[in-house]
């Protein structure tokens, strides 16, 4: 299986992941699709100027997941720093780039292998993850 196809299907009660290869932003791809939109001339220049390097992600709630905007924002603070905190363990910044090669030798050596060479090596493609209601009493 191809990772984006493995990510797509990836089953967390917490949240659900989003992933391309290709660099999108999945809440305004709807505007970049539809040339009579009246942002289209706007989101076309603001994608073609953002940088294609990295990770590009964010995580996303609807009210389905709580009534009060409060707890939406904490969730989605928190499954953001769930997230850097996993990239950081792995020897990533928030943006995909690799800071720390060691980090990568003991629990993915076969990627340790493949980076060791490349110390500009970075992560690529686009994230979307969205917060599920058992993300609120979840531990991270």
């Amino acid at each position: 299986k191809s990772l984006s196809r493995r990510l797509n299907t990836f089953n967390s009660t917490a949240f659900r992941v989003l992933y391309a290869p290709d660099y999108q932003t999945f809440v305004t791809n709807f505007i970049l699709t539809d040339r009579q939109h009246p942002l289209y001339p706007i989101m076309v220049r603001r994608n073609e100027e953002r940088k294609k390097e990295g990770i590009w992600w964010h995580v996303t709630t609807t009210n389905d997941l709580s009534k009060s905007s409060v707890v939406r924002s904490w969730c989605r603070r928190r499954l953001r720093n769930a997230f850097t905190d996993a990239l950081k363990t792995r020897g990533f910044d928030r943006f995909g780039r690799l800071v720390d090669a060691g980090a990568l030798e003991v629990p993915f050596r076969s990627l340790a292998n493949v980076v060791k060479d490349k110390p500009d090596f970075q992560l690529r493609g686009s994230f979307r993850f969205h917060a599920q209601v058992p993300v609120i009493p979840a531990k991270y």
